[in-house]
């Protein structure tokens, strides 16, 4: 339902306080645009070029120029441009990395596509932009961070709040790594040539995201949970559901993109920033008990089938939050809370059915 992403971004909009110059009559290309975050950023740039006339031209890029049709409505403001983010990027003032898969049964399955769409999406994307000038923002993932070590004195159980600066550990021989490695390696192509050849990037570390627009068929349990809620299918925890993570709204990762892109011209390097709802910082199980919620069921119905072997398919410690600080700085806040976001995910999922 397009109605609600669109709905997402007008509102984003209407609260817009940053500085529009970098996208006064900017040609923004956005790959991964039919997936979740990209849509987002799509839809808030459209919103944001016509509230503020700032005439910029958006460009979704896919593999698939049907679905991408099938997706956005037509405008004057928006072109298609159906290319492997390997293979060609179009011409622009800024491209933004949206295009990865992000799922564990795509780490599982296509690691090698997970490895090309991340590391060499990016180098193609930096080479274009070398040859045009042009900025790139690199949007990677807080699994970056992989392993964190409890800092010294830090209370058992207590959050490990990390900062950009946090170097955490990613074993290379293990297959899920192909993710959180091959965004390390973006960064760093994106640091190289910022540094090498004055190619203007930064990168955006998301949480873990949700709302209208995701797949259906995403194997992520904040989508899962509130599929199986609106199917009337019981939600079964593998777990105790003590596990604990921040989520981040599609839209309002998306107002993340923008805001670094927007205020690029505050920076002389290449810098990242966490993006993170630090308002929904919840267990498994919370979020399962809100899913139900949200789709007008009891929490009390939620179902435990915990078997004697689970393995662990993230290795960042429960209770591992993001420190939010430096893209707050920039005037970003999150503009919709997680239990609001999951009723909207679950009307989203609803019409789509």
């Amino acid at each position: 339902m397009e109605d609600l992403i669109t709905a997402d971004a007008q509102r984003i909009a209407a609260d817009w306080s940053l500085s529009t110059t970098e996208l006064k009559g900017a040609v923004v290309a956005v790959s991964g645009a039919s997936g979740l975050i990209g849509r987002h950023t799509v839809s808030l740039l459209l919103e944001l070029s016509r509230a503020f006339n700032l005439d910029t031209t958006v460009v979704a890029m896919g593999r698939d120029e049907t679905r991408l049709h099938k997706v956005f409505k037509e405008a004057d403001d928006l072109l298609f441009f159906s290319s492997d983010v390997t293979a060609a990027w179009p011409k622009a003032t800024h491209l933004i990395h949206a295009a990865s898969p992000a799922t564990p049964g795509a780490f599982a399955d296509d690691p090698v596509g997970v490895i090309k769409a991340n590391v060499i999406g990016a180098l193609a994307a930096l080479q274009e932009a070398e040859q045009l000038g042009a900025y790139v923002a690199f949007v990677s993932t807080m699994e970056i961070y992989g392993k964190v070590p409890r800092p010294a004195g830090l209370p058992e159980g207590a959050d490990i709040v990390i900062d950009e600066s946090t170097l955490g550990l990613v074993d290379p021989m293990e297959l899920r790594s192909a993710y959180p490695e091959s965004k390390r390696l973006a960064e760093t192509l994106c640091v190289a040539y910022a540094e090498q050849y004055g190619v203007r990037s930064d990168v955006v570390r998301v949480s873990h995201s949700y709302g209208p627009g995701t797949n259906p068929a995403d194997d992520r349990v904040q989508v899962q949970f509130v599929k199986q809620a609106v199917a009337g299918e019981p939600i079964v925890l593998k777990s105790d559901g003590s596990l604990r993570r921040s989520y981040t709204y599609a839209a309002d990762s998306a107002a993340a993109i923008v805001a670094v892109l927007s205020t690029r011209s505050t920076r002389r390097h290449t810098e990242a920033f966490n993006v993170a709802d630090n308002s929904a910082r919840i267990s498994i199980r919370e979020l399962a008990e809100l899913s139900l919620e949200a789709a007008g069921r009891s929490p009390d119905e939620l179902v435990f089938d915990i078997p004697a072997d689970t393995p662990a398919w993230s290795k960042m410690p429960s209770g591992t939050f993001l420190d939010t600080a430096r893209i707050e700085a920039l005037g970003w806040k999150p503009h919709f809370t997680l239990p609001e976001g999951l009723r909207r995910m679950a009307e989203y999922l609803k019409a789509a059915k």
